[in-house]
């Protein structure tokens, strides 16, 4: 009999898990998710799921995943949850940016933060998106890009005299190092050149 007790949670646990992804495709607002109970493999096919396709929205949007507690609830987690949902998500070709914010440009990007106001630990993800905001269509492999730029030539078209992302193509590398911190002072800018 024990056996079969093991194999109903487990079923059940598994619609739990495909019913949280879906809850994530479904969301059209920034949402925060408790992994709480969950797994390694309840984790890895629920980011799977939720993120193997770009969403259908205009805007960005902000996934909150909670992964771990302090020592109060500690015991809910995985120990490794916040480990777990990363590796699925580099899985899926999302890339680390502690920068990154919700904003279209920052799709397909996710960062760990540990909120010590609320002292739990947690992985916020931005999805890829198919739409721009701007409605001109999808949006490169990772979702991200920014106005005027293509995936063959990820610079804006025209390129203006003067502008910093100008001076410092035309730079030598020597020139480039010292210029860059002064010519590109903004995150978006800094992570263009």
């Amino acid at each position: 009999t024990r056996h079969t007790t093991v194999d109903r949670t487990t079923h059940i646990m598994t619609n739990a898990v495909s019913g949280l992804a879906a809850s994530i495709r479904a969301t059209t607002d920034s949402e925060t998710f408790d992994l709480a109970g969950h797994d390694a493999i309840n984790i890895k096919q629920t980011i799977n799921d939720a993120f193997n396709q770009p969403f259908q929205l205009d805007t960005m949007i902000r996934i909150t995943f909670v992964v771990g507690a302090g020592k109060l609830s500690r015991q809910k987690y995985d120990a490794k949850a916040g480990l777990h949902v990363t590796k699925a998500l580099q899985e899926l070709d999302f890339s680390e940016d502690k920068g990154a914010s919700c904003m279209n440009e920052c799709a397909g990007c996710y960062k760990t933060q540990h909120d010590t106001g609320k002292n739990v630990f947690t992985v916020v993800v931005f999805p890829k998106l198919a739409n721009r905001g701007d409605g001109d269509g999808p949006r490169d492999s990772h979702g991200g890009g920014c106005a005027g730029s293509s995936e063959e030539y990820p610079l804006p078209i025209p390129l203006v005299e003067g502008t910093p992302v100008h001076t410092i193509l035309l730079a030598s590398e020597e020139t480039f190092q010292k210029m860059a911190p002064s010519m590109c002072p903004t995150w978006s800018e800094k992570k263009m050149c």
